[in-house]
């Protein structure tokens, strides 16, 4: 289980830094094939959490992750 979470952490980090998403976009794109949607799917619902939780720039990307991984 932890290096299927580095894996995906570590996915995340490339698809921010090099794919132009933010980063609810790249934290739920990169668990892509957990899911039953596409990453152009995930990225378009993420999308409207680009400024984080009440817009503080923060947590957002975090609270994803952690609810990918409690399935």
């Amino acid at each position: 289980m932890c290096q299927n979470r580095i894996y995906y952490a570590d996915k995340a980090v490339q698809l921010k830094m090099f794919g132009g998403y933010n980063c609810s976009q790249a934290v739920t794109a990169a668990l892509a094939d957990q899911t039953g949607l596409s990453e152009e799917q995930l990225k378009s619902v993420a999308a409207g959490f680009c400024a984080g939780m009440g817009n503080l720039e923060i947590s957002s990307d975090r609270v994803f992750f952690y609810m990918a991984l409690q399935r």
